[in-house]
């Protein structure tokens, strides 16, 4: 989170770790912005992505969105430097279930190739997001499961999905998994037709008797492995570092775009 949010924090009786308790310690407040900004930002790339919007401003809501997915990148590559070094990282934002699991999860995916195999991205998303406690029903206003308070939305998981996206395009041979996979789930966590992404942890699903009652999103995709697979995909143990200057990032059109398919070819 930013610097300036920790202070505001403080103000308000909560805070931070202290470096005079904990001298071995050095904090590294990577600036990546809440759900809010978030959700605003997502707000206004959708509404100008809308057949007939306006051109108006485009560029400076897209100029908005990259910043926020060039921070995240950012934050990511400097955890990867940390750990190369042998320094430990302890990771945590506001309450450890949005952007924790955001730089977590790349993390984990620029440096192992086995969680850019099919398998690997299913089991990091459902070790970090779902069983970690992303708030999959608040931030995606899941109506069937809850009363959700649009306060507490936000396109946090959508966000990590666009990310990779990003790698993908500077690094086309390094995933097993394709484009329609990310498109897939970009579509799914909100659609409600399985329930891994329904509630907001796992304790929820159990009570609600989801596996009974639902169908697994991975057994979908499990059972359908060639429509997701990348044709070109090298298995590399290469540590994966995109550029992520904001010349260097692209617009992810095949979700922001899919209610507007005259501006893309859906896969």
């Amino acid at each position: 989170r930013p610097r300036a949010a920790a202070m505001a924090n403080t103000a308000r009786g909560a805070g931070y770790e202290s470096s005079f308790a904990y001298k071995t310690i050095k904090m590294r407040f990577l600036n990546i912005a809440n759900i809010h900004a978030m959700r605003k930002s997502g707000k206004g790339l959708h509404a100008h992505a809308q057949p007939g919007a306006s051109d108006d401003n485009w560029f400076s809501v897209l100029g908005t969105w990259l910043g926020h997915i060039k921070l995240i990148l950012s934050g990511a590559l400097k955890i990867i430097r940390y750990l190369e070094e042998s320094t430990p990282v302890l990771l945590h934002c506001s309450d450890g279930w949005d952007r924790t699991p955001q730089l977590a999860s790349l993390v984990q995916l620029m440096v192992d190739p086995y969680y850019r195999t099919i398998e690997g991205f299913i089991i990091l998303i459902e070790k970090e997001w779902c069983s970690y406690g992303h708030k999959f029903a608040d931030r995606c206003t899941h109506y069937f499961t809850r009363t959700p308070s649009h306060s507490e939305t936000s396109p946090v998981f959508v966000q990590f999905l666009d990310c990779i996206w990003q790698i993908s395009q500077q690094f086309p041979s390094a995933f097993e998994f394709n484009l329609k996979m990310l498109v897939f789930l970009s579509s799914h966590v909100y659609s409600g037709l399985y329930g891994t992404f329904l509630c907001n942890s796992p304790q929820e699903r159990v009570e609600a008797g989801l596996v009974e009652k639902s169908v697994s999103i991975w057994s979908h995709i499990l059972d359908h492995v060639p429509q997701f697979s990348n044709p070109l995909y090298v298995s590399t143990d290469q540590v994966l570092r995109p550029l992520v200057s904001l010349k260097a990032l692209q617009l992810f059109k095949h979700i922001y775009f899919l209610y507007n398919p005259s501006l893309i070819q859906i896969p």
